[in-house]
């Protein structure tokens, strides 16, 4: 069995790449983070970008290095390393979405994405 070598540079890329989008959302977002809240928009944004980002920094990288070391080809060691992020990034998400902190704030989120979403407002407008 091979297990992912994640090396400290890793760690650091995924923190870096985690609060940039952090940032991000907070900027792009004013209306949902009314909505819900800023912990609570905070919160669930944290878990639905921290796997993913988790998942293409280091689980990628990880397995892509492990391998590598072991011999294998520089482009099927990415390919490996790409299909260890997915497995990883489904696998995270079903547990998030179905087990209770987590699940409650991301039905939060939904909901806000859903009042904040110019498309219901469109569809909401009343035509007098």
């Amino acid at each position: 069995m091979i297990l992912p070598d994640i090396a400290e540079a890793q760690y650091a890329w995924f923190a870096v790449a985690l609060f940039v989008s952090m940032w991000v959302a907070i900027l792009v977002s004013p209306r949902r983070r009314r909505i819900i809240g800023t912990l609570s928009f905070l919160a669930a944004w944290l878990l639905i970008a921290g796997p993913a980002l988790f998942a293409a920094v280091c689980v990628r990288g990880g397995y892509a290095l492990a391998l590598q070391e072991r011999g294998l080809n520089g482009a099927l060691a990415q390919a490996i390393g790409i299909a260890a992020g997915m497995v990883f990034l489904i696998l995270a998400r079903i547990v998030l979405m179905l087990f209770p902190p987590s699940a409650r704030l991301l039905k939060e989120w939904r909901r806000a994405n859903w009042e904040a979403s110019p498309l219901r407002r469109a569809l909401n407008s009343k035509v007098d």
